[in-house]
């Protein structure tokens, strides 16, 4: 077993920066499925669900076979993914067997991706980001510049072409290009340490990303419908405004200190159950309250986290959240978790 082999298996430390840059990024994915196409859409929507993808790589472990690869993004996404599929649909398939009702034909439902709608609204992400994983394994020992040319060819593809990735099963099709943003997080992690000032660069980022937003010379994205906006430009201003929360979060989070941190870290472990899960709340909201109710945006978050932290006390938590079972100790500190567990 080599050096390294050893170094990725003892697990590590999570980090409270990157875990609050996860639950700022759910919590932006939810407002922007209450609050829909408000004056912040542009804002969110150019980096809401990018940073997961630029997560992914600047998390990413070198040299792991691809069926670890798989097994791996097997239990902590597409396990998750199906046990919900299944838990929302059993009412749907029921109340169409009864009363006739076709709500989510069983079709669409296994098709996944764009398809998706309604409870199922962020479900396309899962299988994206699975992809997208998978394909950064497979391409992992080709030269770099063919890694990087995988996915700028299907954005040329799409932005010259109008290639209807979306239109490709389980989203894998829409992972190709998304694969540039794990490209770039990947990237980012090489070259993080020789970044000087590091909080001045990641606020300088932000500032000049959102400006460039809030002045519509950006548009905006929707990666789920294979829209990745302005060519080169968008996908650009995306990946520095991801830069640029990381690089803030890394600077700041840690002087909130170990409670906090604990508390963000606790929060990040079963946000993933909170995308699967909040569009459901919205929808059984809907008849009693409009989109864009700052009542329906808090009651979307807080019930679907609220769920999964008592989840994630129980057996269940490896098969809803994707994620071992937390075990609380009175005057102890919560459980050391690898920094991998979601990656």
């Amino acid at each position: 077993m080599t050096n390294t082999t050893v170094a990725n298996a003892i697990a590590r430390p999570r980090s409270a920066a990157i875990d609050a840059v996860r639950v700022l990024g759910v919590v932006a994915i939810v407002y922007g499925h209450v609050f829909g196409l408000n004056f912040l859409r542009s804002s969110l929507f150019i980096w809401h669900v990018p940073v997961f993808f630029v997560l992914t790589g600047y998390l990413w472990t070198a040299n792991r076979s691809i069926l670890t690869e798989v097994r791996k993004r097997t239990l902590t996404l597409l396990v998750p993914y199906a046990a919900w599929l299944l838990i929302i649909l059993s009412p749907l398939v029921n109340d169409m067997i009864l009363h006739g009702r076709n709500t989510v034909p069983l079709e669409i439902a296994l098709r996944g991706g764009a398809l998706l709608t309604g409870q199922f609204a962020a479900f396309w992400f899962v299988t994206a980001l699975f992809f997208a994983a998978i394909y950064l394994r497979l391409l992992e020992r080709l030269p770099e510049i063919v890694q990087w040319a995988v996915p700028l060819v299907a954005l040329v593809a799409l932005w010259v072409f109008h290639v209807p990735f979306q239109q490709v099963p389980l989203s894998a099709g829409v992972a190709v290009p998304c694969l540039i943003f794990v490209l770039a997080g990947r990237q980012l992690k090489r070259v993080r340490s020789r970044v000087p000032r590091p909080g001045l660069v990641g606020l300088g980022l932000l500032v000049v990303g959102f400006a460039l937003v809030a002045t519509n010379v950006v548009p905006p994205v929707d990666l789920k419908q294979s829209d990745f906006g302005l060519p080169i430009v968008t996908v650009l201003v995306s990946i520095a405004i991801c830069f640029g929360l990381i690089l803030v979060a890394e600077e700041a989070v840690p002087l909130l200190g170990r409670v906090t941190g604990a508390i963000i870290t606790r929060l990040a472990l079963t946000s993933f159950m909170v995308i699967l899960t909040h569009a459901v709340v919205i929808q059984a909201l809907r008849p009693n309250a409009p989109l864009g109710s700052p009542k329906m945006f808090l009651a979307a978050l807080i019930i679907p986290w609220v769920l999964a932290l008592l989840v994630n006390l129980t057996p269940l938590s490896r098969i809803l959240i994707g994620v071992p079972m937390s075990r609380l100790r009175v005057g102890s500190r919560a459980s050391k978790v690898s920094a991998d567990a979601m990656r």
